[in-house]
């Protein structure tokens, strides 16, 4: 997202300057063959939130990372309960709301299609305020309401969608910042996939347009997923400027293969960077990151 709005407390949301993110580092440059199994266990995960503490723990930044084996269920973090600037990424709960409608014949697909994906594909806070709009039966205040519902309903209590990113000065309900946590996405993102929030045409509908984003986006969890792997990254970005913690740099999403007419397997995973003190500059981190999941969760090193 790309927004110059200035908030009530004085924070300027400032959207992600992006290009293509040239050359990648060794570790994953090698090659790598996919595993067949797609399954972890508990030791699998354990080793996994051992190398990403070593990983963070070694780097400048304040990093949450949240994932979980959608087969098996089960989860690992480190710092997944810490509350978080979330940006654009909350507007995956816009989304939901928006296809829930379509699903529900409140309007046809065709009239908020493109808008999904132009949202998607560019992280558009603009466009996203839209279809809040839109769900919203043209009020702003109803839409956020209504996004709050559905957070709630999946049992999230840390994640509150007060504002549409990029518009507190317009639209900001109680003057609060929106906040998740690693962990809240995590769940958001695992209810997802087991349809508890949309039929299952629909959310496959939703993780279809959740990797046409565009390639200057892809530099996070798409980054670490080397693309002989085969999977797909469906994923929503969020980055932003905020006073209280410089760089904000996030990155939501499942890493998934279909593995027939209605099967699909894959993983979850959730990251987010703050105090970042150069633009960009976690970029490296979070494929580190990405890419040990993917070992882990998807694929063998």
């Amino acid at each position: 997202m790309r927004t110059s709005t200035l908030s009530r407390r004085g924070f300027l949301a400032s959207g992600a300057r992006l290009a293509a993110f040239a050359g990648l580092p060794s570790w994953l440059q090698r090659a790598a063959q996919p595993s067949p199994l797609w399954q972890s266990n508990q030791s699998t995960l354990a080793e996994l939130q051992a190398q990403w503490r070593s990983e963070i723990g070694g780097s400048p930044f304040d990093t949450a990372i949240s994932a979980a084996d959608l087969q098996t269920g089960q989860t690992g973090g480190v710092n997944g309960d810490q509350i978080r600037y979330p940006g654009c990424t909350l507007n995956l709960f816009v989304l939901m709301s928006v296809i829930r409608d379509v699903q529900e014949g409140r309007y046809p697909e065709w009239e908020v299609g493109d808008a999904i994906s132009y949202t998607i594909r560019h992280s558009s806070a603009a466009r996203a305020r839209q279809l809040l709009l839109k769900t919203g039966g043209g009020d702003v205040a109803r839409g956020i309401d209504k996004v709050n519902e559905l957070i709630h309903s999946l049992g999230l209590t840390n994640t509150l969608f007060d504002h549409p990113p990029g518009y507190w000065e317009e639209d900001s309900q109680h003057d609060r910042e929106n906040t998740t946590t690693a962990n809240e996405m995590r769940a958001a993102l695992m209810a997802l996939w087991h349809d508890r929030v949309l039929e299952h045409r629909w959310t496959d509908y939703l993780l279809d347009k959740m990797t046409q984003v565009k390639p200057g986006l892809n530099y996070l969890i798409a980054g670490g997923v080397p693309v002989s792997a085969g999977r797909r990254v469906s994923h929503k970005n969020g980055f932003l400027w905020h006073p209280a913690a410089r760089w904000v740099d996030n990155d939501v999403g499942v890493v998934w293969q279909a593995t027939g007419p209605a099967a699909r397997r894959g993983y979850a995973i959730t990251m987010f960077f703050q105090n970042v003190p150069v633009e960009y500059g976690n970029i490296w981190l979070g494929q580190r990151l990405s890419w040990l999941t993917w070992r882990a969760l998807g694929g063998a090193g």
